[in-house]
This record gives structure tokens, sequence and C-alpha cells, in this order.
């Protein structure tokens, strides 16, 4: 995968709403104006998407009907979770599913899924779900295209072009750091690279070699990570843009930095994406 998930390469990143507009028009307003997807089969869900040049995109996912129950994701859509989970793609889905099985993993699927989008093609791929958690959430969930990928996902007129290329970074939390990253390096075969606290956000933070996934947990006196775990469980609570140009991208939105989170400069475009959730760029190493 690029990104050092093994076979998997980063798919996309999910924000969940309670309404589709209003988190629409908060990344519009950053200049990453998302494009509408489309319905899903369910009849229930839709969401819009900012697809960037590397194939990656940012899923914002809701209900049509705000009172409406959706199958999977109920809360999180129901509570505006913001970022709350992800995938990962594969062109061998079913060896994926065994493989995982056979590590001891619960996997549901594979899943065949469908979204009409607006100019009326019908695109359509296979998820496996991982674990006994929300899809996404602990766990990224696995995704396999049944029918060209340029149905599903195409690069926003947004974007497109310009230095931010891609989701490069998911920051997911969790209430135990040791046990979290021994599951990632044993499913995922990742390589820990590296344990350090965040005095700042007041995390405990481990890292991979080479991997899009940050795992955290909150230290004593963090209260709003704390509270999201309680809320939600285990899940992503930000994502991380990559930037090819760090300085064209500070000039284009209020960076505040962040200063530890890989050799390249970072910092957070938005921090206020749902319950505690955040958006920032990460400067490509």
């Amino acid at each position: 995968m690029n990104g050092g998930l093994g076979a998997f390469r980063f798919d996309h990143a999910i924000l969940a709403s309670r309404e589709l507009e209003p988190m629409s028009e908060r990344l519009a307003s950053l200049g990453l104006a998302p494009e509408y997807g489309g319905l899903h089969a369910n009849g229930v869900t839709h969401n819009a998407l900012v697809g960037f040049d590397d194939g990656s995109y940012l899923e914002l996912l809701s209900t049509v009907d705000p009172d409406e129950t959706p199958p999977r994701r109920a809360r999180l859509i129901r509570e505006t979770a913001g970022p709350c989970g992800w995938a990962v793609g594969t062109t061998a889905l079913e060896a994926a599913i065994e493989r995982f099985a056979d590590l001891g993993l619960t996997v549901d699927g594979p899943i065949e899924m469908e979204r009409r989008t607006d100019d009326g093609e019908l695109a359509k791929w296979a998820c496996a779900f991982l674990g006994d958690c929300v899809p996404g959430t602990r766990y990224p969930f696995l995704i396999a295209d049944r029918t060209p990928r340029s149905r599903r996902v195409r690069s926003s007129e947004s974007v497109r072009g310009t230095e931010l290329t891609g989701v490069r970074t998911v920051l997911l939390g969790v209430a135990e750091l040791d046990r979290a990253v021994a599951e990632y390096e044993r499913f995922f075969g990742l390589e820990s690279d590296g344990r350090w606290v965040d005095d700042d956000l007041g995390l405990e933070v481990g890292t991979f070699e080479g991997s899009p996934v940050i795992i955290t947990a909150p230290l004593p006196e963090n209260e709003w990570l704390t509270e999201r775990l309680e809320r939600f469980g285990a899940l992503p609570w930000g994502f991380l843009l990559e930037t090819t140009d760090f300085d064209r991208t500070a000039a284009r939105f209020p960076i505040r930095r962040w200063e530890r989170p890989s050799p390249g400069r970072a910092g957070w475009i938005d921090a206020s994406f749902g319950v505690d959730g955040r958006l920032g760029v990460v400067e490509r190493a």
C-alpha cells in the first residue's frame, strides 16, 4: 500500500455529519469545495467528495433525511462526529479477508455496494469490515472497486492541479496506546518507529515507519479526546492533507503549526470539524 500497510493503498477518509450541507460549506470556505457523490443503494445515506490528484479523497457522509437511521455509523452521523473512519484499497479482497481471518481478526464481508452518481452512472464496489467495531473506526475497512474507480471518485475542481495532492495521515484516537500499536503491528505488518508525548495537545503518540496512521492516546489532562473516546470508542479524530508547497498552503489557510508529527512541517487549517475533529496539512517529506 502507498503509505506502509502492506498490500493495501490508502483509499479515503470519512467525515460524518447530521446534515451534508453545513460541512460541505465549511470545506468550501477553506477552498476545498466538495462535489456531490450521490445516493447510496440503501436509500438512506448520501455523500459529497473532495477528490485529490493522487486518487485519495475525503468523503462527507450523511443521511438524506436527518431523522433517518442509517444501517451503519448511526451515532457518528446523528451526533456529527466529523472525522470518524478510513478505508484502504485492494485488488485482492477475498485473499485479504482470508488473511485477516487467519490472524484472528473478525471480518464481515465481502459486502457488495453501489451508488448512483449525480450524472446517472452506477458505481459498484465491495467492502470488508475488520474487527468488532463500527466500520473504519478502530481499523480501516477494505474496499475493492467492481466498476472503474473514476465512477466512484474523480479529482475535484477545487483542488485539481494544486499543491494539495491527497490525504496523507490518519490520526487515530484510542484509550490504550500499547494495545493498539501491537494490533497494527500484528494485523498490518507495521514496524513501530517511535513514541513521544505531545504536551500541547495532551497526547501520547505512536508512529510506524512509512505508514499513514498515527496512533494517539489521551494523557490524563486531555479532556477533549477522553470525552470523544467515551462517546464513540476508538476512531480517527483528524486527517492531514499532503501539500507539496507548505508556504503556498500557509498563504491560503490560517495554519496553526503542529511541531512533531513528521519530518515535514505540519499544521491545522480547521480544528472544529464535528466533535473535536481536526483537519490539517503536512508537508511532503
